[in-house]
């Protein structure tokens, strides 16, 4: 775990300081003087096994620790591949399952179209028939006097030009007799 990789690196960072300390002391010990000497030799030999060993430790704890997250990280991969796997494989099963009803749904809608195209192209049909019968009996009505007596006669001012002046348009009152346009000269 990570606190035993901590005081790990802790004892590996004392056994330094001690086989430091080791390697300074044997550097002063005299060499006038043997059992000093020897002394020094036989300490720093065993600092410089305890620090190889804090050492290895450190690096054990370490390695072990990376390979046990290594291991986590491949095992959370390896899930969430089966995960996904499983989520496409629904997702395929799925669409496999309402192919044929997304092609009737597609044909049903095609046919929707083609009858609401159908439809609308009939009522603007239907709509110009109207217009134009609406028109016709207007005019024919009009024109044959259907209206009745009581209509009132079709009767107004208009602007006619003059047939020997350049643009020169003047106001009349006209009305409707027999069927032709007649102007007065002068408003009633």
């Amino acid at each position: 775990s990570l606190r035993s990789l901590r005081s790990a690196g802790r004892d590996r960072a004392r056994a330094a300081e001690l086989l430091q300390g080791a390697l300074q002391h044997h550097a002063e010990a005299p060499r006038r003087r043997p059992l000093e000497a020897k002394e020094a030799a036989a300490a720093l030999g065993e600092a410089r096994g305890v620090a190889r060993a804090r050492g290895l430790e450190h690096v054990l704890k370490l390695k072990l620790l990376q390979d046990q997250q290594k291991t986590e990280i491949l095992q959370f991969v390896l899930s969430l591949l089966e995960a996904q796997a499983a989520f496409f494989s629904r997702g395929h099963q799925g669409a496999t399952a309402t192919r044929d009803y997304r092609g009737h749904l597609g044909a049903q809608l095609e046919q929707g179209q083609l009858e609401g195209a159908r439809r609308r192209r009939d009522l603007e049909q239907r709509q110009q028939l109207l217009l134009q019968q609406d028109l016709s009996q207007e005019e024919v009505g009009v024109a044959t006097g259907e209206a009745g007596p009581e209509a009132p006669p079709i009767q107004g001012y208009l602007y006619k030009r003059a047939s020997n002046a350049f643009r020169t348009w003047s106001r009349r009152w006209f009305f409707i007799q027999s069927n032709q346009l007649l102007y007065l000269k002068r408003a009633r």
